[in-house]
């Protein structure tokens, strides 16, 4: 990514830049309540037995959303959500990642933390 795209939020903050330069975005996904069919709630459920739908978000650093995917089950993983998403219409510019976090799945378009000891 030239210097000229890199979000000024980025290149202005010395605390940011270099080292998240080729930071596009920021993507997650959260779950929102959610009224389903009674012969469908078992999809829905999350992981907390709530039922929920999980919703893919991306926003840039000016805390705008660029992405939203809407609808899949609350049962539904981030991980599941995004290999749809980055299928479809989700993409990046050439040699740039998103942030996101653990939930995520280890691949070249995204920066996942560390959970290493």
């Amino acid at each position: 990514m030239p210097e000229d795209q890199t979000p000024s939020k980025i290149l202005q903050n010395p605390k940011l830049h270099p080292y998240f330069k080729w930071c596009q975005d920021a993507i997650d996904g959260s779950q929102f309540d959610g009224w389903v069919e009674e012969d469908a709630t078992m999809c829905y459920h999350n992981r907390k037995g709530s039922v929920t739908q999980n919703v893919l978000a991306g926003s840039d650093f000016d805390l705008s959303f660029i992405y939203i995917l809407s609808g899949w089950e609350g049962s539904a993983a981030d991980s599941q959500i995004f290999e749809y998403a980055r299928q479809k219409d989700l993409h990046l510019l050439p040699n740039c990642y998103f942030l996101a976090d653990a939930e995520f799945p280890l691949c070249d378009d995204l920066m996942t933390l560390y959970h290493g000891k």
